[in-house]
């Protein structure tokens, strides 16, 4: 957490298919943990003004 800035979350993507832009291929894309940021009301109120 850092306070007044943004609350960090670490969050399970389960495995998906996916597609090869260049050749159309489907492909399976593997699970995988990711970082998520959650704006704190703070910096919302002085950004927004």
């Amino acid at each position: 957490m850092l306070p007044g800035v943004a609350k960090l979350m670490v969050q399970q993507r389960e495995k998906r298919m996916g597609r090869n832009p260049a050749t159309g291929a489907r492909v399976e894309i593997s699970a995988k943990q990711v970082v998520k940021a959650r704006i704190a009301k703070q910096l919302k109120d002085v950004v927004e003004g």
